[in-house]
């Protein structure tokens, strides 16, 4: 019978998988729009474009799954990542983003099944699966709320929550307030 650490790193992963898959479904989404298909460049001097953001988050899962647990060469060029303008074309950075989920995936899957059986330090490979995948999922969905921003910024909206009513503004309110 399986220690109920195992089960938990299991169950953790899992979810960490399949969240990295919902992100990056949206991503895709996003990268369908006519708006951001036709133009990757940045909203303003101070941001970073869509293309930018999909090539550094990329570059983050590959550097923390591929190389810091699949024990992969690191090639990340991460100042690259942002220095690249224009010429970003929507279908090829979308593939590059489902690729390097489904790579993810094919590296933390078996590494936390591999950690659960090492000897050794049982902690050490158990933690570390679970500790990377933390930050490379926190570190997708903070991007990936920027990329959703800036799609919605171009259009009506993605529609993901169309089931819920929006409240009337009301008179006079602030625009620029946060809640």
């Amino acid at each position: 019978m399986a220690s109920m650490d195992a089960v938990l790193d299991r169950l953790f992963i899992e979810y960490s998988c399949d969240k990295l898959k919902q992100l990056s479904s949206r991503i895709e989404d996003c990268l369908g729009q006519a708006d951001v298909r036709t133009s990757l460049d940045a909203l303003g001097d101070h941001d970073n474009s869509v293309g930018n953001l999909v090539l550094h988050l990329c570059g983050n899962v590959g550097q923390w799954i591929g190389t810091g647990i699949g024990g992969r060469p690191n090639l990340r060029d991460r100042d690259a990542e942002f220095a690249a303008h224009g010429g970003h074309r929507a279908l090829g950075i979308s593939g590059q983003t489902s690729c390097t989920i489904a790579d993810a995936i094919a590296i933390l899957i078996p590494s936390m099944a591999l950690a659960s059986g090492k000897t050794g330090d049982p902690e050490l490979p158990r933690l570390l699966c679970s500790k990377r995948s933390y930050h490379v999922v926190e570190h997708f969905a903070e991007h990936t709320g920027q990329i959703l921003f800036a799609t919605n910024s171009s259009r009506a909206g993605l529609g993901y929550y169309k089931h819920s009513t929006r409240r009337p503004r009301r008179e006079g309110a602030r625009r620029d307030r946060v809640h």
